[in-house]
């Protein structure tokens, strides 16, 4: 027993004791509290660990302070067995013991530091693997009805320079965490914002997020301010593979502020942000790729019905792939300045604005320079609804076997379009706008440079027609041509379609349709002739008011007028008209008659063709051309109406044929079972000559001269010819004809004497014609006519006759030439060979021919010069005496002659000049010195006649 012993000089008492136990007891105690808490901390750690699978545990440093609510934690780590180490650089917890006692967790700092977690989902899909160790997944435990809730204060959580490593397959998630804070997290204070900011990366990728949310609020709500920097998109792909796609490739980089709230009707969100998506490249389901992307969300909102945006989305270098089908943009941007999305309903204000647009899909394929799309107002509801403008520039479509080029377009207005189970339907309205266009399909090409559509379309809806509706149309520089035939079938300079109204059935009708420098109908090619390359109908100017088509085909206009037109009517050496395409197969005929018998009714109000329109006439077909020019035509029609058949329809028309004037006035019944009508025409003063080919072709005469006036009055009445024409033929002259000519075989005479029968005291031939027969076989014989005037004629002598009509009969002769044939002349005027000067033998049978003349006005003169083989060698012998006087007389004196053949070769020119001389010697006497009109007096072609004729001199013919 220590009490009453003596230690160190003191005498133990009791009380000293009891206070070494008190001290023990202290020194156990502060033991305990400092020693055992970090050595228990430590070894709990471990065990638990080490219960978890891992078979290397290890702790620097632990320590917990019970009186403070201070635990810490350095350099743990834990190496399972496979796996990744699990390791926690530092670990500062700072808590309060005593709220505990009512169910509050307070911390006022936790923080983590060097903390890496490598969580891979196991192979069977149904978990997770942490480091190594399998984390089963398991729903948390029902709450007791009868639980308190416990409560959470927490002044900081900070968690910094750590890593998440997340693994799913081929994919991997590195998540750095440079410092993540938490703060002011307290369930008590429910209005309190926990704010939460996070710098850090992914896959490399630059993270940033501030922030704040108020969880424990009756209406929890956030607010976030995010950035990420180039986040590469392949370490993304097996996550879009496992949604069907693959090749996912680029680099996404975002800014995004977004603001929301949990309320009773849902969620409310809102806010504005940026998406880049550079070098983006997708494999499939298909095959895409840009060189940028952005989305730039100016404002968005979702309040749990309705979906607000406004925004814009950019791109450049697009490109999309699938199968044969593909497409590429140069760049793309669209403006979003409001799109609502409500109910199934969306309501949108945008922009879209592309360039270098392509695409194709193996067999058609498009492409334009640029493409922007207005649409101020666009809903959609099932039905499309959009009021706006779009405009297209540098087009070119190749689809179904149609070729498009529009150079420009521009389209204004509104489009409701209803998609249906069929065809979709809807309406268009608005103004059309297209540039330089050309067009190449159903073996056509259409061309114009510009053309405006106004109006509105009604589609879709089953008819006739695909479309109806009203328009109005102008256009500039329009063109149709079909190259396959070698034909350009139209050319307009302008037109101008008014009120244009189309319907389902096929009716269409326009107010008025006027153009400008019309052309009709040309064939392109070589080797056809001069008209080849010409139009066939060109007009300055055509009008047409109140057109119309109705649906069986009926036309009808209440009025044409035509202004400046020129019609080319052309015939080439093989009988085909110039210009027009080859004729059909065999059956065209009976195609034709079929056609004909189905004939749509027709309406005319009234026709006018004026303002200096003409009809060139050119046929080639013949031996020798024709060309026949009708200058200054106005033709009036009026009344034309096949419901009317028995109506009069009037008609004037008036005309300049090469000088000549044409009046016709009559009426005409076209659409009678049996046409018919009435025409009085005159024609005065028409040239001859251009129309002799067709006297050569079907009677075998040549006309020389001749000019014919004429008139004819009647008519046709049940396909019956009732009428008279009159014939005034003056200064008619032929060439010599053939004697096997129909004509000459028919006649008792020779023609050349038939005619000079004809002819009466002034030189012309009258006849008057009865027109009789039907329309189909009119019967007119001119041939008999002048067979029944020759008959008459010839009652009494020829000669007899002749004095009666010439009484100078001394001049008179009946001329017979071996090649001329009979002609009607008067006495020649012959030349000493080589001479030219009129002697007095010549004035005084001229004065002779100007007295006959001025007794009979309607006569007319013509000299015809000959020179013959005698006039060469005196015409010169008498230019050697002119050129050498002398020495030529000196030869006259010694008696020298110079042989003709001296001569040398006759001078074509120098004869036909010296026939020439003779007549202009002739003419002038009787102009000049006989007072005879020169419009009464001809000179014909000069002719060098073979030796044995008649001479040197001037045939004189009547």
């Amino acid at each position: 027993m220590l009490v009453g012993r003596t230690l160190w000089g003191w005498q133990i008492r009791r009380r000293h004791v009891l206070a070494a136990l008190m001290a023990a007891v202290a020194m156990v105690a502060t033991l305990m509290v400092t020693v055992v808490p970090d050595a228990g901390l430590r070894w709990g750690l471990v065990k638990a660990l080490r219960d978890l699978g891992m078979v290397e545990v290890g702790v620097e440093d632990a320590d917990l302070s019970l009186f403070q609510g201070n635990v810490v934690i350095r350099r743990m780590l834990a190496r399972p067995a496979l796996g990744d180490v699990l390791g926690i650089k530092d670990f500062d917890l700072r808590f309060q013991w005593a709220p505990l006692l009512d169910k509050r967790v307070v911390i006022e700092r936790l923080a983590l530091s060097g903390v890496e977690i490598h969580v891979t989902r196991a192979a069977d899909g149904k978990g997770f693997i942490v480091d190594g160790l399998p984390l089963a997944l398991a729903g948390s435990a029902p709450e007791s009805s009868n639980s308190v809730a416990w409560a959470f204060d927490v002044a900081s959580l900070e968690l910094t320079d750590s890593r998440l490593r997340l693994t799913d397959g081929p994919t991997t998630l590195d998540v750095a965490v440079a410092r993540l804070v938490v703060e002011h997290l307290n369930s008590r204070r429910p209005a309190q914002a926990v704010v939460v900011a996070l710098s850090g990366s992914l896959n490399g990728a630059e993270i940033d997020a501030r922030g704040s949310l108020r969880p424990f609020a009756d209406e929890p709500d956030f607010a976030l301010d995010a950035r990420m920097k180039g986040l590469d998109l392949a370490g993304l792909d097996s996550v879009a593979a496992k949604a069907g796609a693959a090749g996912l490739a680029g680099r996404l980089s975002l800014v995004a502020s977004l603001k929301g709230a949990m309320a009773a009707g849902g969620l409310r969100i809102g806010g504005d942000g940026r998406v880049e998506l550079e070098q983006f490249t997708l494999a499939a389901p298909v095959k895409a790729g840009a060189g940028s992307l952005a989305l730039d969300v100016r404002r968005g909102v979702w309040d749990g019905e309705t979906l607000s945006l406004a925004g814009e989305v950019s791109a450049s270098a697009l490109a999309i792939r699938h199968d044969q089908a593909q497409g590429k943009l140069a760049g793309l941007k669209l403006e979003v300045d409001k799109a609502d999305w409500r109910g199934g309903r969306l309501g949108l204000s945008a922009r879209l604005e592309a360039q270098g647009l392509a695409g194709s899909n193996g067999s058609d394929s498009g492409s334009a320079a640029s493409l922007v799309v207005d649409a101020p107002e666009l809903s959609w509801d099932g039905k499309l609804d959009w009021r706006g403008a779009a405009r297209l520039a540098g087009a070119k479509v190749l689809a179904a076997g149609l070729d498009v080029t529009p150079d420009a377009a521009a389209w204004t207005g509104r489009l409701e379009l209803a998609p249906g189970a069929g065809e979709p339907s809807g309406r268009a309205e608005g103004r059309l706008e297209l540039g330089p266009l050309a067009f190449k399909g159903f073996d056509f090409a259409y061309a114009h440079r510009h053309l405006n559509l106004d109006g509105q379309v009604d589609f879709g809806a089953k008819g006739k027609l695909p479309l109806a509706g009203r328009l109005k149309l102008k256009g500039e520089g329009i063109s149709l041509k079909e190259p396959a035939k070698g034909m350009d079938w139209l050319a307009m300079d302008k037109v101008d379609l008014a009120d244009l109204a189309i319907s389902r059935d096929g009716a269409v009708a326009a107010e008025r349709l006027i153009t400008s420098g019309m052309a009709a109908v040309r064939r392109e090619g070589k080797g056809r002739g001069k008209g080849d390359h010409s139009w066939r109908l060109e007009a300055r100017a055509l009008r047409l008011d109140h057109p119309s088509l109705a649906a069986d085909g009926g036309l009808a206009v209440s009025d044409i007028r035509l202004d400046g037109m020129t019609a080319r009517i052309a015939r080439a050496a093989d009988g085909n008209w110039v210009g027009l395409p080859s004729g059909g197969g065999g059956d065209g005929g009976a195609a034709k008659s079929a056609s004909e018998s189905r004939m749509p009714a027709l309406s005319l109000g009234r026709l006018q063709v004026g303002g200096g329109s003409r009809v060139l006439f050119r046929d080639n077909s013949l031996g020798e051309g024709v060309r026949l020019d009708v200058n200054g035509l106005d033709v009036t029609l009026s009344d034309l109406d096949s419901a009317k058949p028995d109506r009069d329809s009037p008609f004037v028309i008036k005309a300049e044929v090469g000088g000549a004037s044409v009046g016709l006035t009559g009426v005409v019944h076209p659409f009678a079972d049996v046409p018919g009508g009435r025409l009085d025409g005159t024609i005065k003063a028409l040239e001859l000559p251009p129309l002799s080919p067709y006297l050569a072709e079907g009677l075998g005469v040549h006309l020389r001269t001749g000019q014919f006036s004429g008139s004819f009055s009647g008519g046709a009445r049940g396909g019956k010819l009732d009428g008279k024409l009159e014939v005034d033929l003056a200064n008619l002259a032929i060439a010599p004809p053939d004697p096997n000519a129909p004509m000459v075989r028919k006649l008792d005479m020779p023609l050349e004497t038939v005619l000079n029968l004809l002819r009466d005291s002034e030189g012309r031939i009258r006849l008057s014609l009865p027109v009789r027969g039907d329309l189909a076989n009119p019967d007119l014989d001119v041939s008999d006519a002048v067979s029944q005037a020759v008959a008459g004629a010839m009652k009494a002598t020829v000669l007899t006759t002749l004095k009666l009509a010439f009484p100078l009969a001394a001049l008179i002769e009946l001329a017979m030439d071996a090649n001329d044939g009979p002609a009607l002349s008067l006495s020649p005027l012959d030349f000493a060979p080589g001479t030219s000067v009129l002697n007095d033998d010549h004035r005084r049978r001229l004065e002779d021919v100007a007295h006959l003349l001025r007794e009979r006005p309607g006569l007319t003169i013509t000299l015809c010069g000959k020179a013959d083989g005698a006039d060469w060698p005196a015409l010169v012998a008498r230019r050697r005496a002119e050129d050498r006087p002398l020495l030529t007389r000196l030869e006259r004196l010694v008696g020298i002659e110079r042989k003709e053949a001296e001569a040398g070769t006759p001078d074509h020119d120098s004869l036909i000049n010296l026939a020439n001389s003779r007549v202009t010697l002739a003419k002038q006497f009787l102009v000049d010195g006989a007072g005879v009109e020169a419009g009464r007096v001809f000179a014909c072609r000069a002719e060098i006649e073979a030796d044995g004729g008649k001479g040197p001199r001037v045939d004189l013919l009547l």
